[in-house]
């Protein structure tokens, strides 16, 4: 099983009551036709990894955002598919320190 989120709006910018979040967990084909389901758009992202506190993710993303995109010309795609992170740490250790891979949606060139 494999548990991530789909963040579908900015933290640095969106008050904390207003953010949508959906937590989730991979299904198998047999299992999604009795859930609720969403699909992740296909197209080109940017995968980095967060290590460190949960509570400094936001740090991470503001950083690829804002510096590491920019630097290396890479236009952020903020209109076809939500940003994304993928819980590499077990479930009881996500709060400490954690490993969290991000994904950010790219414009193709």
């Amino acid at each position: 099983m494999e548990m991530f989120g789909i963040c579908r709006d900015d933290p640095s910018i969106t008050a904390s009551s207003r953010i949508r979040y959906d937590a989730c967990i991979s299904v198998t084909p047999d299992d999604y036709r009795h859930r609720l389901t969403c699909q992740i758009p296909r197209g080109i992202y940017l995968r980095a990894v967060h290590k460190g506190p949960f509570n400094q993710l936001t740090q991470s993303y503001n950083y690829l955002i804002y510096e590491w995109c920019p630097l290396y010309q890479l236009p952020i795609d903020y209109r076809t598919a939500p940003f994304e992170q993928f819980i590499l740490s077990r479930p009881e250790n996500v709060l400490k320190t954690t490993a969290i891979v991000i994904h950010i949606p790219l414009k193709q060139r």
